[in-house]
């Protein structure tokens, strides 16, 4: 009670043995608690907007790295693939080189 009268305006009205006391807000401190709630505010809608965009940021990132990730396999997978089926040709006619070679050769 005491550090709230410190922080009032104290105004004390005599008026023969009646003694009649107005407390009146410190309109100073009063700027002071709204400058302090509004930069708490600020701070906090800051954290809060800063939370969302990274989250909003670390989804569309997921997303992107997922779709490269699977394009990059596809190709990788489509590569190997076609190196697979050249050999297996390769091997084919290798084979039936061979197999000519020798039949003519008796």
């Amino acid at each position: 009670m005491q550090s709230l009268l410190i922080d009032l305006y104290l105004y004390c009205i005599h008026s023969a043995r009646i003694i009649i006391c107005v407390v009146l807000p410190n309109r100073q401190t009063d700027r002071q608690t709204d400058i302090q709630t509004d930069r708490q505010t600020d701070r906090q809608t800051d954290r809060q907007t800063d939370r969302q965009t990274d989250r909003q940021t670390d989804r569309q990132t997921d997303r992107h790295t997922d779709r490269h990730t699977e394009r990059q396999t596809a190709i990788q997978t489509d590569r190997q693939t076609d190196k697979h089926n050249a050999q297996l040709h390769i091997n084919k006619h290798e084979y039936l080189q061979d197999k000519y070679i020798q039949k003519y050769r008796r």
